[in-house]
């Protein structure tokens, strides 16, 4: 979906313009995952239309094999396996349907879950370069949503987390079934959109979520029992407070990372798979992030400084100096653990 087509009526492109002058002007945060009210951001030299891109493109890119060359790409077009070394796209499938979630499943080989803009959710599996989609009956009745979220367990990896920016449902059987009628009830103080899902990668049986008006919770997985987070520790992708500055809590010890440059999405982390205290984080302003963290500290590299609107991110599990990120503009690899960089998506 583009806002402000190239070519068409004239009508339309003053809709459009009127729109975006109402977003900026107002600090109204417009992103995949609906709309939310939000402070103002001010992103250096960040053209209009990069801001209608990047609040309605987003992309996702998946190690799907033990082949760190093939990577299972999710954008606006549909599911695509790609061959990152040539760029050339092997197979394809839902054309022409946005992908809003994409996770691959860590014990299943080749499979994965894909979500669409459309509520539906599929099981993916990929074998002889060949890409199969089957549907998952998720909806009961008319209820139907967008599914923006996607998590699996990080340890028990046949419970899967799928939420809406109003529901979140687990699965026990990697996905298999799901039962909408019985949703998980946040405890929000005032009613809230879920703007942000994340797995807390250093405590593997908990969940970060986020709302708005600075609501934010820590949920157990098993228990679903559900703490808030402290004041100052606040959920990178729900609210800017007016500095400017975003933070991402990483930890039961609730160490916090601070960031003068945001992107209005929430984060997509990964742990490094042989380095335990390396992070990578998409969706944080300004380029893809590699944090490391000692017994007191963390630094931050800021991978690749050219390109700030990130989406995505994923290491390769057997050959972790294969790392991959999305933007606007595709999918973008490392084979050296970041230090160089190159387009792989045509």
């Amino acid at each position: 979906m583009r806002v402000m087509p190239r070519t068409g009526s004239k009508s339309k492109t003053i809709v459009a313009v009127f729109v975006t002058a109402i977003i900026l002007l107002t600090g109204i945060s417009v992103s995949a995952q609906g709309m939310t009210a939000g402070s103002r951001s001010a992103i250096p030299g960040l053209k209009l239309n990069q801001v209608l891109n990047f609040h309605f493109e987003p992309q996702f890119a998946r190690f799907v094999s033990d082949d760190p060359d093939l990577v299972l790409w999710g954008n606006l077009e549909g599911l695509k396996i790609l061959k990152l070394s040539t760029g050339d796209i092997l197979s394809e499938a839902l054309p022409g349907v946005a992908i809003t979630a994409l996770r691959v499943n860590p014990i299943a080989d080749y499979s994965a879950l894909a979500a669409t803009q459309d509520g539906n959710l599929y099981r993916v599996n990929f074998q002889d370069e060949n890409l199969k989609v089957t549907e998952i009956s998720f909806w009961a009745g008319n209820d139907r949503d967008v599914i923006r979220n996607l998590a699996f367990h990080p340890v028990n990896q046949n419970i899967v987390l799928a939420g809406t920016s109003k529901v979140m449902v687990l699965s026990e059987d990697s996905g298999e079934t799901w039962d909408t009628s019985h949703p998980i009830e946040i405890p929000w103080s005032i009613p809230s959109p879920i703007v942000m899902v994340c797995p807390d990668p250093n405590v593997p049986e908990t969940l970060l979520i986020s709302g708005i008006e600075n609501q934010r919770y820590r949920m157990n997985w098993k228990t679903r029992e559900f703490s808030e987070l402290p004041e100052v520790a606040v959920v990178h992708g729900f609210e800017v407070d007016r500095t400017g500055e975003s933070f991402v809590l990483i930890g039961k010890h609730a160490r916090v990372l601070n960031f003068n440059y945001l992107a209005l999405r929430g984060v997509d982390m990964v742990r490094h798979p042989v380095e335990s205290n390396v992070f990578f984080i998409a969706g944080i302003g300004k380029s893809l992030l590699r944090v490391r963290f000692d017994k007191s500290n963390y630094k931050i590299d800021y991978l690749n400084q050219r390109i700030f609107l990130t989406f995505s991110v994923d290491v390769h599990p057997s050959s972790p100096d294969n790392i991959i990120f999305t933007t606007t503009s595709g999918v973008h690899l490392s084979t050296d653990g970041g230090s160089t960089w190159s387009r792989s998506s045509r």
